[in-house]
């Protein structure tokens, strides 16, 4: 009962989505403030289940800021927190610097602030929120060096890791950097999906490496071909 209704508190305080188009931030901060007093008047502030459907909805409403000074304030029990809660709110500062186009350096010092307590809270050997991390910090121009630095501390990498780490660089036209962590992908022995065969080959283009394109472009054949016959022997 504690865990099936405290997510639907919050449901019930999403807004009226033509009101805020009409009058943006408005509508958002009061909802949001809303539905805090709500989970501090049923005590539900040290549930993380609520905190991450808080944080979503911050998201929706794009305040996400006001979400994290109450879920990380000082008053707040750090023994609350989980993998999930800290994947969703690095996840949704990925998405506002990402539609922000990372205009500004606030967005990069809040998701420093994050990073720091899911460093300081043990978390940051969890390989999902690795990723989040790559992911958000890819997701703005001055955070990419960040990203790099979180990568190579990862204990475990996987393919997400990868691709996450190369589609950044293919984003911010660090082609050079997408053949080296290709290169690099293949020597630990981890198999490229599509999506990244893709960008690696477009970062080639980029650069003007034939050779490397072309020899990219047989491991996608290959891939392809070993992929039909180990369906087939099923």
């Amino acid at each position: 009962m504690y865990w099936s209704v405290a997510p639907s508190v919050l449901t019930r305080r999403l807004p009226n989505i033509a009101f805020e188009r009409n009058y943006p931030g408005m509508l958002s901060t009061f909802e949001a403030s809303q539905a805090h007093a709500k989970i501090l008047k049923l005590g539900l502030q040290n549930n993380p289940l609520v905190l991450t459907k808080f944080t979503s909805i911050s998201s929706r409403l794009n305040v996400v800021h006001y979400a994290c000074s109450f879920i990380f304030s000082e008053y707040s029990n750090p023994h609350c927190y989980d993998t999930f809660l800290f994947d969703t709110v690095i996840k949704v500062y990925a998405e506002t610097t990402n539609y922000k186009h990372c205009a500004g350096i606030g967005e990069l010092n809040w998701g420093k602030m994050v990073h720091g307590l899911v460093s300081k809270l043990g978390f940051g050997d969890d390989t999902h929120v690795g990723n989040s991390m790559v992911h958000m910090y890819c997701s703005c121009g001055d955070g990419i060096g960040f990203a790099e630095k979180v990568f190579d501390e990862m204990c475990n990498q996987n393919l997400v890791s990868w691709s996450t780490m190369i589609g950044g660089c293919v984003r911010w036209g660090m082609s050079s950097e997408v053949v080296r962590l290709f290169r690099s992908m293949q020597i630990d022995g981890v198999r490229p999906d599509e999506i990244t065969q893709v960008m690696v080959l477009s970062a080639c283009a980029d650069l003007g490496a034939l050779e490397l394109g072309r020899w990219v472009e047989s491991y996608i054949k290959r891939e392809i071909v070993e992929w039909g016959l180990s369906y087939a022997m099923r």
